[in-house]
C-alpha cells in the first residue's frame, strides 16, 4: 500500500472504494466529467476541492475513471494516497486482490480540517 501522506479527498475515495462491488458502475461509464460525478458522491465538497479535481490532467482523469469501472466490476478495493509534488502524476499499484493509487501534485489549496 501507499505510505504518503492522504488529502480529504482521497480518504473520501478510500471509503466509497473499501466495498466497490456496491457500487453501479454507470454513473462512471456515462462519459460526464469525474468532477461532476465526485461532487454527486460529496467526494469535493468546496470550490478549492472542485478546482483541484477539474484542472487535474484529462487523460490521468480517464485513466482513473477506467480504474474505477475495473475496481466496481471486479469488486477489488483500492486504498487512494496523495503526496506533494513538483508536477501531476498518478501511480496505479495492482496487488492482485486490490488496488492502490497515489497521486502526486502540487498543494492544490490551503490546508483545512475536513
Amino acid at each position: 500500500m501507499p505510505y504518503g501522506s492522504h488529502s480529504p479527498i482521497t480518504l473520501r475515495l478510500t471509503e466509497l472504494f473499501r466495498s466497490p462491488g456496491d457500487l453501479p458502475p454507470e454513473h462512471l461509464e456515462s462519459g460526464r466529467p469525474l468532477v461532476e460525478r465526485a461532487e454527486f458522491r460529496r467526494i469535493v465538497r468546496n470550490p478549492f476541492e472542485i478546482e483541484h479535481l477539474r484542472t487535474w490532467p484529462a487523460d490521468q482523469q480517464e485513466m482513473i475513471r477506467a480504474l474505477l469501472i475495473h475496481s466496481i466490476k471486479e469488486a477489488r478495493p483500492i486504498v487512494f494516497d496523495w503526496e506533494e509534488a513538483s508536477s501531476t502524476s498518478t501511480t496505479i499499484m495492482d496487488f492482485g486482490d486490490s488496488l492502490a493509487v497515489t497521486f502526486r501534485s502540487p498543494r492544490g489549496y490551503p490546508p483545512y480540517k475536513v
